[in-house]
């Protein structure tokens, strides 16, 4: 009741006003002031009969005139407006409010997203750890194998070096012995 309710877009708006006094008009005092914004009453005479305001920042405001009539005597009781100024949908709570909730589900999706990637990098390093292990360990058994392989190799060549040593011996013995020679 008694409200009057404004957009942001409304730059620019004014009162006009009359005191019902018509004994000497010209010489009723009019006062009014915007509280909220204005501190004071503003005096005017009736060569002035409006009040203007512009660019007025959201919120909530109200305005009050009052006036005298041609004997100084004044209505203290006046007349008064309320006026809300609503302000643009960015300088809402609720739009605010969406703001951060969806800058926070788009941190959360980011990390969550990383985490993911984080640790499908992970899998597969393990993935291709296990698999260099595997050949590695492929790989270093047969090491082991060669080296079992040389070992019996230099065995076998230690024995068969003694056999020819033997052989050898055994030849020198029948090519020296006198009973061989004959």
């Amino acid at each position: 009741k008694n409200t009057l309710r404004l957009s942001y877009r409304d730059y620019y708006f004014s009162f006009e006003f009359a005191a019902l006094d018509y004994t000497a008009p010209s010489k009723n005092r009019y006062a009014y002031k915007m509280e909220g914004l204005d501190k004071d009453w503003i005096y005017t005479d009736a060569s002035k009969r409006y009040a203007g305001y512009s660019t007025l920042p959201p919120g909530r405001y109200t305005f009050r005139v009052k006036a005298s009539n041609n004997d100084g005597h004044w209505n203290e009781t006046g007349a008064m407006l309320k006026i809300m100024i609503t302000p643009p949908i960015w300088r809402t709570w609720g739009f605010r409010l969406l703001l951060t909730l969806m800058t926070a589900g788009i941190i959360y999706y980011v990390l969550k997203r990383r985490i993911a990637i984080a640790r499908m990098k992970q899998k597969s390093l393990v993935e291709r750890v296990h698999e260099r292990t595997d050949a590695a360990q492929k790989l270093q058994a047969a090491l082991d194998e060669v080296e079992r392989l040389k070992n019996r190799l230099q065995a076998e060549n230690v024995y068969l070096k003694g056999e020819i040593k033997s052989v050898t011996n055994f030849e020198n013995i029948i090519t020296t012995s006198p009973l061989f020679n004959k």
